[in-house]
C-alpha cells in the first residue's frame, strides 16, 4: 500500500478486477490467465461472504469507476492510460 484509504472492501475486489480482467490481459502472453485469476478471486470472496458471485458483482460495479479513477491519478503506465480514460468516459457519459 503507498496510501491509507477508509473505503469498503468492494473498493479493492473492484480495483482487483480492473487490474487482472481489464488491464493485465492486454499486456500478458496468455490473456486469460489474469481473468482466470479474478474470477478466481471473485468467486472465492463471494463464497466465503455466503453471498452469489452475481450479487458481489452488483455490490463491486460502482467502485469499478473510482478503481479506475485511483488507478489512473496513481500513476497508470502509459500503456494502460487511454483505456482507463476511455472506461471513464464511458462511464460517466456528458
Amino acid at each position: 500500500w503507498i496510501a491509507a484509504m477508509r473505503a469498503p472492501g468492494v473498493l479493492d475486489l473492484a480495483a482487483a478486477h480492473v487490474a487482472l480482467a481489464e488491464l493485465a490481459p492486454e499486456t500478458v502472453a496468455d490473456p486469460e490467465r489474469p481473468r482466470a485469476v479474478n474470477a478466481s478471486l471473485q468467486a472465492a470472496y463471494a463464497r466465503l461472504a455466503g453471498i452469489t458471485p452475481a450479487a458481489l458483482d452488483l455490490a463491486v460495479a460502482p467502485y469499478r469507476p473510482v478503481a479506475r479513477l485511483l488507478l489512473l491519478l496513481g500513476g497508470a503506465a502509459p500503456a494502460h492510460r487511454r483505456r482507463l480514460i476511455q472506461s471513464l468516459e464511458a462511464d460517466f457519459p456528458a
